[in-house]
């Protein structure tokens, strides 16, 4: 029946039939050639991650082994002759620390700086509570236990490799510092990931530097499911926009989405330079925008900006883990980084703006489909 259609059909009707089915194959040539480019920069990029790793891996195990042959000794002494109500109070001062000015102390005395590093010490303590409700590549930062093994734990180190893990990203940017992304609409995901839970209370706020922006470039975080109808909540720190989107179906495609503008653009005909910052405190997330401008003085920071809380998190949400990523709408030389991974915003809650209700009640639905090719 087909075949007798086919002998019917008029010259303009075979011409066009020729054109459509040319660029079909040109369509899918495109693809094709996009796709083998995606998996060889993949390729060769996870090559450059493992040969940087493996170094990595045999200087900490030879600084470990030379480290801990060397403080055991000395630990077991310590913890011999200091008195207990002193040992109380050393550890109370010194969960009073910070990073940094715990890395100034360790420096300065090799009985405090084995002292922190112990089983029993600072750097342990500190990793398990900044650490709480983070994963990176899939492993928490290990608690508690009574196993003697974990004596020998270099614990300082294992806090700063894990803070290293989760501000690096997935391939195939790999490493903390993204300079070139080769192709459109390119998705960078970070290795952390946190669990999103009213009845826990769990917070993380990530900050990056944006010093180089080829187009636009956005900030979002995503279900981190492997199957199912992912959702998504993203941030424009060019428009101020924050948009929350759902796949509802695949085949064909339909993405439920909606969107709303709690800050100004910046200024028209600009790309946006500066800080993004993103916060997750329970199952609330909000984010943070601020602008850099160049003038013939030098860079000059405007204020932080903050959306406040994004409510309805349940509506695109449908897992509790939750993945950082960034969007990049065009390819081109970027400059972007991981500047901050802690538990507070840069600007204290309370002062935050109050727009919860003002944002729910102003959600712009904007619903697409994409129908499948013939």
């Amino acid at each position: 029946m087909q075949l007798q259609e086919q002998e019917h059909l008029s010259p303009l009707e075979e011409e066009q039939q020729r054109q459509l089915q040319e660029w079909h194959d040109e369509q899918l040539q495109m693809q094709l050639r996009q796709e083998l480019q995606l998996r060889e920069y993949q390729h060769e990029q996870h090559q450059a991650w493992q040969v940087h790793q493996g170094a990595q891996h045999q200087q900490h195990h030879a600084w470990q082994a030379r480290s801990l042959s060397e403080m055991m000794p000395e630990e077991t002494e310590i913890w011999s002759s200091i008195p207990a109500p002193l040992e109380e109070l050393f550890f109370m001062s010194m969960d009073l620390l910070d990073v940094n000015t715990l890395r100034q102390v360790d420096a300065t005395c090799r009985t405090l700086r084995t002292r922190n590093n112990s089983h029993q010490g600072v750097w342990k303590a500190m990793g398990i509570t900044a650490f709480d409700g983070l994963e990176a590549s899939g492993q928490s930062f290990p608690a508690a236990t009574n196993n003697s093994r974990y004596f020998r734990v270099d614990w300082k180190m294992r806090y700063h490799e894990f803070w290293g893990a989760l501000s690096e990203y997935s391939t195939p940017f790999c490493g903390r510092h993204i300079v070139d992304v080769p192709l459109e609409d390119a998705v960078a995901n970070l290795n952390c990931r946190l669990w999103c839970d009213a009845s826990r209370d769990v917070s993380m706020y990530l900050e990056l530097e944006v010093l180089k922006n080829a187009d636009n470039l956005s900030i979002a975080i995503q279900d981190d499911i492997e199957d199912g109808y992912r959702g998504s909540l993203t941030f424009s720190p060019d428009t101020g926009a924050v948009i929350r989107d759902r796949i509802v179906r695949y085949h064909p495609r339909k993405c439920e989405a909606f969107y709303v503008q709690p800050l100004p653009s910046i200024e028209q005909g600009t790309v946006f330079c500066g800080n993004i910052g993103l916060f997750c405190s329970g199952d609330k997330c909000a984010f943070f925008r601020r602008v850099r401008k160049s003038n013939a003085e030098g860079d000059v920071y405007e204020a932080w900006q903050c959306t406040g809380f994004i409510p309805d998190f349940d509506s695109w949400a449908k897992a509790r883990w939750i993945r950082p990523c960034i969007a990049f709408r065009d390819s081109g030389a970027y400059d972007v980084r991981v500047a901050r991974i802690s538990k507070e915003p840069p600007i204290p809650m309370s002062q935050w703006p109050s727009r919860e209700n003002w944002i729910e009640k102003n959600w712009i639905n904007s619903d697409w489909e994409l129908d499948a090719l013939a």
